[in-house]
């Protein structure tokens, strides 16, 4: 499965950009043969000002269905993450679901 994962004000080390892979194999791995991509953007809002300004940009593309999008902003970044992948997650299952009942309509 291809991640892209980019940072904008942030540094994306090889441990970060590592955790971050890891927590989308283990979340997407029954869905993979509905993605065509995974794009993670990681943005700190405030730069040096701090706050609750760490956001996570998921944006997911599912083959033959409308992609989805999720944004989640916390103070911590791994919350951010964690946050945007379970979120991102549930949408997509729901999608997924809402394919497959279609399709059984439409039998």
């Amino acid at each position: 499965m291809n991640i892209d994962i980019q940072a904008n004000g942030l540094t994306l080390t090889s441990g970060l950009r590592q955790h971050i892979r890891q927590r989308f194999l283990s979340a997407f791995h029954s869905s993979q043969q509905h993605l065509r991509k995974i794009s993670v953007r990681l943005i700190d809002v405030n730069g040096p000002r701090g706050g609750q300004d760490k956001r996570c940009r998921v944006h997911i593309g599912i083959i033959g269905g409308q992609d989805v999008v999720i944004e989640n902003t916390d103070t911590h970044l791994h919350t951010a993450i964690e946050g945007a992948t379970n979120r991102a997650q549930n949408s997509l299952f729901r999608r997924i679901d809402k394919r497959r009942a279609k399709k059984a309509i439409n039998l």
